[in-house]
């Protein structure tokens, strides 16, 4: 993929997918630059987010993630947490990235297998085809980066990652509640990553719009599914 033809599809990708997703169909090989750019934005976000921290407030963060510990627990814990704490950007970057991965290797597999038989479409394929549904999070993290620049402080709280989760916007569960991390995850972000593979299934596997939305979601339904009924 050209440099020109890079420009256009970053655009593309957000204004008008249909035309993105039949191009890309039909140019072959693997473009490892749009998943570059989603892991540059995401670790330097995240970088960003934790240099201005003091490692008190940091401590005292994570430490609220752990409401029920019992004294002695909570000693130990929070001299681990200030040992570790200038490693916890690093933490946060990496794990991120290896997510990130992780996320498109599993939904190459997962499209490429509800795609249908064209033999023409190999994993490499579909793993271009994944990278191009997770490109929200572009987006995501710069609104991410937009809430920590206009902040008045560095010393943020460390879940405002999570700002378009269902809990911050509608919820507003505490920690330590039965649903507070799984309503932390759940983002409605995701929405517009169903979206876009629902359009790229609709070009590169001919699937009706039905069919589509509902083999873009499943991933989604059955992960959260599960872990309502484990919460």
């Amino acid at each position: 993929m050209s440099t020109t033809s890079l420009h256009n599809a970053m655009l593309d990708v957000y204004v008008a997918p249909g035309s993105l997703f039949e191009s890309l169909k039909q140019s072959k090989g693997p473009t490892l630059v749009p998943l570059l750019i989603i892991m540059a934005v995401s670790f330097g976000a995240i970088m960003y987010f934790y240099s201005g921290m003091s490692t008190e407030w940091i401590v005292e963060q994570q430490m609220l993630q752990v409401p029920d510990a019992s004294p002695a627990e909570e000693e130990q814990m929070r001299a681990y947490l200030t040992q570790s704490a200038g490693g916890v950007a690093w933490i946060g970057g990496i794990f991120n990235t290896i997510a990130t991965l992780l996320i498109v290797a599993l939904l190459a597999g997962y499209f490429r297998l509800v795609g249908g038989s064209n033999e023409e479409l190999t994993y490499s394929d579909w793993f271009k085809f994944s990278v191009w549904t997770q490109m929200p999070s572009i987006v995501y993290m710069i609104g991410f980066m937009a809430l920590v620049l206009s902040a008045s402080t560095a010393d943020l709280p460390l879940m405002l990652i999570n700002y378009a989760s269902v809990n911050q916007l509608f919820l507003d569960l505490p920690v330590g509640h039965q649903f507070y991390t799984f309503a932390e995850s759940l983002n409605l972000f995701f929405i517009w990553n169903v979206v876009l593979s629902t359009i790229g299934l609709k070009h590169w596997a001919n699937m009706s719009t039905v069919k589509a939305v509902i083999f873009s979601s499943l991933p989604y339904v059955v992960i959260f599914s599960i872990w309502a009924a484990l919460a």
